[in-house]
């Protein structure tokens, strides 16, 4: 028994190693995994945090209900520092989030290469289960988005510690952590199971272009969910990467929310009237859903999309381990000039 488990061991660990050495040789492709995460980070410290601070200081000014408030805080700019600690922290919820999809689209383009270039048929001629194939690129998948992840997570924490908004326990850490590997655990799932359908290079570029644009607001990431349209609202809804944003959100905003309240001196209800487009809770419908429904909803994204994929492997109709043949080289041959008979 100890001997089958270690002959399924070494060549999965094997396969692991080469899908995680051919992302990496592409150095484009890791420039770019890489630097997309850091783009969105970049694009909310220096334009789009300001915007979301300006909005709602603009409710706070414009309400007369907060009128009380402003004359306390009038030119001392505690109201603007205090909303730019909840917006620091809902944005970095909202790129860390956004990056567990992104990254690990990236990561799991190995499997296409080797499609389309017919290197897969290679790797099936040897005597091992397909499932190890199957669960190689699984693993791949989690083992890059992880190193990736980790550096903008350790680079969003040190942004965060850097301008006073890193407010957090131990206990919640620990729980971002974790928050972390279900997040990318489910992600290398679902995109194993996206581009199990995309057959070419050519085709894997052009939805990536539209992929890549559209997920950050699906996931409620880029701009908060309550202000989408409401078919919109209801699309994200059925989208895990949602549920992994509003848990990042509570994770992130649990701290400073409490300290929004303290420093300005105001209930509970009233912050809640003043983040009420950055709601950390997120619906189903009409239906909040809570924090543990978070965990089960990424959990259960992790079972359901493994058994997808298991079903379209094994199955020889959509069996999407069915490689592009090599095409074979033309054979030219060049035919030597008869000789003239002698009469």
């Amino acid at each position: 028994m100890g001997t089958k488990k270690a002959s399924l061991w070494l060549p999965l660990k094997a396969l692991v190693i080469r899908n995680v050495k051919i992302f990496m040789k592409d150095k484009m492709m890791v420039f770019f995994s890489i630097l997309a995460p850091v783009i969105v980070l970049l694009l909310y410290i220096l334009f789009l945090g300001k915007m979301q601070t300006d909005n709602i200081a603009n409710i706070i000014y414009s309400t007369e209900e907060f009128a009380g408030l402003v004359e306390k805080f009038k030119g001392t700019g505690e109201i603007e520092n205090a909303i730019g600690l909840i917006i620091n922290n809902w944005m970095i919820a909202g790129v860390v989030s956004v990056s567990c999809i992104t990254v690990a689209f990236n990561a799991s383009t190995v499997m296409v290469r080797d499609r389309d270039r017919g290197s897969i048929n290679d790797v099936l001629a040897a005597p091992i289960p397909r499932w190890i194939v199957y669960l190689s690129y699984i693993l791949s998948t989690f083992v890059i988005t992880t190193c990736v992840v980790g550096g903008v997570l350790v680079l969003a924490l040190t942004y965060l510690a850097a301008t006073g908004g890193l407010i957090m326990t131990f206990g919640l850490f620990m729980k971002l952590l974790l928050a972390t590997v279900v997040s990318i655990l489910s992600s290398s799932f679902f995109m194993v199971l996206i581009i199990s359908f995309i057959k070419t290079e050519s085709a894997l570029t052009s939805f990536n272009s539209v992929f890549s644009a559209l997920i950050g607001f699906l996931t409620g990431a880029y701009t908060p969910v309550g202000m989408l349209p409401a078919p919109v609202q209801y699309i994200c809804c059925f989208i895990p990467g949602a549920y992994s944003a509003a848990l990042f959100r509570k994770i992130f905003m649990d701290g400073p929310i409490s300290v929004f309240g303290k420093k300005l001196g105001i209930t509970g209800e009233e912050v809640n009237k003043l983040l009420s487009d950055y709601k950390v809770e997120l619906k189903f419908f009409d239906l909040t859903v809570s924090e543990l429904a978070m965990w089960l909803v990424l959990i259960g994204s992790i079972v359901v999309f493994g058994a997808l994929v298991l079903i379209l492997y094994s199955n020889k109709k959509t069996n999407f381990f069915t490689a592009r043949r090599k095409r074979k080289k033309a054979k030219f041959s060049i035919s030597k000039p008869k000789k003239a008979k002698s009469k």
